[in-house]
């Protein structure tokens, strides 16, 4: 995937929503996705396998240095790259949206199925599922 990226956007980073199940390789995840993000959007999604977003937040900011976004994540004071964590797929969405960057939705099956949910309108047609 980030592969796929460098060959359609070069060198333009990505504001990226992840979300992952957490019985998947999530530093392998981490770490391919890491170098072509300026943002990352970490937020909490209805499966009970999900991976926290906090054990994301910290794979990634063991990786490369990234800062923890405060009250307004759209703006990056600092200059690094920053992890915004977020209690929905809603808020991540609108949040990502106030990125100058192209965004990249990736993650679980599970994670897709719950945002194309959302992005139709419909977040409650989405069950929250065990698997």
């Amino acid at each position: 995937l980030a592969e796929t990226w460098r060959e359609i956007f070069g060198d333009q980073k990505a504001t990226l929503v992840l979300a992952v199940l957490s019985d998947k390789n999530l530093r392998g995840i981490c770490e391919a996705l890491a170098p072509i993000a300026d943002s990352v959007f970490l937020p909490r999604i209805r499966s009970q396998r999900a991976a926290s977003p906090e054990a994301l937040a910290k794979i990634l900011a063991n990786i490369r240095p990234f800062c923890r976004a405060g009250p307004s994540p759209a703006g990056n004071r600092r200059g690094c790259p920053t992890i915004f964590i977020s209690p929905t797929i809603r808020e991540a969405l609108m949040l990502s949206r106030a990125k100058p960057n192209p965004i990249l939705i990736t993650g679980s099956l599970h994670f897709a199925g719950e945002v194309l949910a959302h992005l139709r309108g419909e977040p409650a047609a989405f069950e929250e599922c065990a698997q």
